[in-house]
């Protein structure tokens, strides 16, 4: 059986790997700048910061603006086409057209934003886009939806 050198006497070189010079003391094989750093160690995910990421969130975001311009004027459209219904159909249908007017416009702003700053930090933003587009599309419809059966019921 190997004896282990003792740590008291010895150069820190001749210490074994689990002390660092001191009796019971322990050294750890973590890097200390690790340790000190507040964000850990840096590790980017696959496909982060890379040509093809970068070049699909721009047009992400690109196209965002253009479906965001759309959503904008068909909202704008069925709130003129919605004031000559009755007077108990604004109740519903007029939060229904501010979210269709505004929620393109709310949803492009912060995922456009998140989009840049997951850019500045080298991780993947392509799919993170993706997500606040299905959210985005799923409540424009569902706040058609409202709109137009309030309409049918109400007239």
């Amino acid at each position: 059986m190997q004896q282990l050198p003792s740590p008291e006497g010895n150069s820190p070189q001749d210490a074994p790997a689990w002390s660092n010079g001191g009796p019971g003391s322990f050294q750890s094989p973590v890097d200390q700048a690790q340790l000190t750093s507040p964000r850990g160690p840096e590790v980017a995910p696959s496909g982060a910061g890379t040509t093809g990421d970068v070049v699909s969130t721009v047009v992400g975001i690109a196209l965002g603006l253009v479906g965001s311009f759309f959503g904008f004027f068909w909202g704008m459209f069925q709130m003129v086409a919605s004031t000559a219904w009755s007077d108990a159909a604004e109740w519903v249908s007029l939060p229904m057209v501010a979210v269709m007017i505004l929620g393109p416009w709310a949803s492009w702003l912060v995922s456009t934003v998140w989009a840049i700053i997951r850019l500045v930090r080298r991780q993947p933003a392509a799919r993170l886009l993706g997500k606040f587009v299905l959210a985005a599309v799923v409540t424009y419809v569902l706040a058609n939806v409202v709109h137009f059966v309030n309409l049918s019921i109400t007239s």
